[in-house]
């Protein structure tokens, strides 16, 4: 067997379980023990400390997993909003890019605005309240706002 289980599985002599055995040991620790339950035999202490862990393991995850949606949940409306005004930049952006190739204005106006539009500007956290909340509205947004006046002054000049 593994190792995992070598005191789990410790031999006999350790605990004598019989009828006839001078040992008792309660389901329950009594007040007077230290916290490492020393009337526990070493197997039964060895289960209880892996149960307990894994209990333990088991509620941190399912608490995650359940906060984790709820925060998507809650966040999703934000994100769609900053998303729906960045990709209409974005194609825009795109859009003067292909219909005019020959100029340099529009590739670079293009490149810019991907710039500004990344993920990791878009979505910086002073861009949020400390309950995560936009502090501005999404057409508002600084990096969108920046990026669609750069579309903007080109759409001008072409």
């Amino acid at each position: 067997m593994s190792e995992l289980f070598d005191d789990v599985w410790s031999d006999s002599s350790s605990f004598d379980s019989s009828p006839n055995s001078t040992e008792q040991y309660n389901d329950e620790p009594t007040n007077n023990t230290s916290s490492t339950n020393t009337q526990y035999p070493p197997d039964i202490r060895k289960l209880r400390e892996l149960h307990s862990k894994r209990g333990y393991l088991d509620g941190i995850v399912a608490s995650k997993e359940t906060k984790l949606q709820t925060g998507f949940n809650e966040g999703f409306p934000t994100g769609a909003a900053l998303g729906l005004h960045a990709g209409r930049v974005a194609g825009t952006a795109q859009m003067l890019a292909i219909l005019h190739p020959s100029e340099q204005a529009s590739r670079e106006i293009l490149s810019r605005a991907a710039t500004c539009l990344h993920v990791s500007r878009v979505l910086t956290a002073s861009h949020f309240d400390p309950m995560l909340d936009l502090k501005t509205s999404p057409e508002e947004h600084p990096a969108i706002k920046e990026a669609q006046k750069q579309v903007d002054d080109l759409q001008q000049t072409l």
